[in-house]
């Protein structure tokens, strides 16, 4: 049986209570049975990659967002005002 080979990612919460994303990537070995007999690979800690895409894929949807109503004349900000129904007090 050919060897599988196997890509995860998963979270885990270290005795702290952080949550860690972990990434495992590699190959399952078989025997001549076609039995797994290993696992021959390697896990990497991918928080930071991940949360860092995250935050990128965010920022893309505000700049989209801002694109599209900048260009119908709106704007955004990311502060509200109000402003009195009189006006700003003279002075």
């Amino acid at each position: 049986a050919p060897d599988e080979k196997y890509d995860y990612a998963y979270r885990v919460r270290l005795p702290s209570g952080e949550i860690r994303i972990l990434r495992g990537i590699g190959r399952r070995l078989m025997d001549a049975e076609g039995a797994p007999s290993r696992l021959v690979g390697v896990v990497a800690d991918v928080t930071e990659v991940r949360t860092a895409a995250q935050r990128i894929k965010e920022s893309e949807t505000r700049l989209r967002l801002a694109t599209d109503a900048a260009e119908r004349g709106g704007s955004v900000s990311r502060y509200s005002v109000s402003v009195p129904l009189g006006g700003w007090p003279a002075g």
